[in-house]
């Protein structure tokens, strides 16, 4: 519910297109460095406080508990939101209905489904594939971890900058195949903690693109329909956005679960498993994300609106918002 409000609301308080796109940037550099936050808690608890591994897991769900209502306090205070249009229309499902007809927003969505995939395969895989091909242990393991958000978070400013020179599709078709080329490396790079830091960082860097890029474009498809309808239906685009990558991220951990078991791989045995075990991991963590990369970055190529169409959209919005104003104060 807090994801859901908060994108909404950054739709709403940056209403032009490059501006959304700079905003949603901001929000991403903030989400991935909350990440960096949590996952350091298990292995800072441990040297602080001699904690073991599930305490410090424990922390971490304290630390969300704690600070999701003190961060929506500061938020509320420190935001004044523009005044919306009354919209007086309750929604129900024959309204999700008609926006999944749209071909703009199930573009987005399969899109999201696909981009948003690649990378939860690879996470659900992360520890199987270094422990068992790599020899690297947990710990280490979670340090490459660790870089791949880092450069995540240093991707974040890229993806905003290039979403305001080449339009939002564009880059976000760049970035998917940015990521395709950096998880397809991880097969051939050579052994070595050096390799292996260059590797993961790079593979982290486009990870920002989707959630920045996709949410902004959602926004202008709201705009889009706001004008159609005259209702704004943000809430229920991201409604949908936030479900359909849930859907897609589930399917992922079942599929590449259940796929390395039927080729008979073994968690416990790592190195120890048989070739064709071996081989279907490094596959499934590099390759099936990869492949799923290149057709998100297929499908998004396809988008129409670029800046010149929301400009479009934003002025006749405008001219109508005013006229109503005047109105509603006559």
């Amino acid at each position: 519910m807090a994801s859901m409000a908060h994108v909404a609301w950054a739709a709403h308080i940056a209403p032009e297109y490059g501006e959304r796109t700079r905003v949603f940037g901001w929000w991403q550099a903030f989400t991935v460095l909350g990440i960096l936050v949590v996952l350091a808690m298990p292995p800072l608890m441990k040297i602080g406080f001699g904690l073991d591994y599930a305490a410090g897991v424990r922390a971490m769900g304290w630390f969300v508990v704690l600070m999701l209502p003190a961060t929506i306090v500061v938020a509320l205070l420190a935001i004044r939101e523009p005044v919306a249009p009354a919209n007086t229309n309750a929604s129900n499902w024959r309204h999700y209905l008609a926006l999944v007809r749209r071909p703009s927003v199930l573009r987005l969505l399969a899109a999201d489904i696909l981009i948003g995939t690649g990378p939860v395969i690879a996470g659900t895989l992360f520890f199987f594939y270094f422990e068992a091909i790599r020899g690297w242990d947990r710990s280490e393991a979670g340090l490459l971890l660790l870089l791949y958000f880092l450069g995540a978070l240093l991707g974040a400013p890229l993806w905003t900058r290039l979403g305001r020179e080449f339009s939002k599709h564009r880059a976000l078709a760049i970035a998917a195949v940015a990521y395709a080329v950096a998880q397809a490396s991880v097969l051939i790079a050579p052994p070595g903690l050096v390799w292996a830091i260059v590797t993961m960082t790079l593979a982290g860097v486009p990870y920002s693109a989707g959630p920045v890029l996709l949410r902004s474009m959602m926004a202008d498809l709201g705009d889009e329909e706001r004008l159609n309808s005259g209702v704004d239906r943000n809430g229920l685009l991201f409604g949908m956005l936030s479900g359909a990558v849930k859907i897609g991220s589930a399917f992922a951990v079942f599929a590449s679960v259940a796929t390395l078991e039927f080729l008979g791989f073994q968690a416990d045995l790592a190195a120890g498993n048989d070739p064709l075990a071996l081989t279907a991991l490094a596959a499934v963590f590099a390759l099936a994300p990869a492949l799923l990369g290149l057709a998100g970055a297929a499908l998004i190529s396809g988008h129409k609106m670029d800046k010149a169409a929301h400009d479009a959209i934003r002025q006749q919005l405008d001219v109508r918002d005013a006229l109503e104003t005047s109105r509603a104060t006559a």
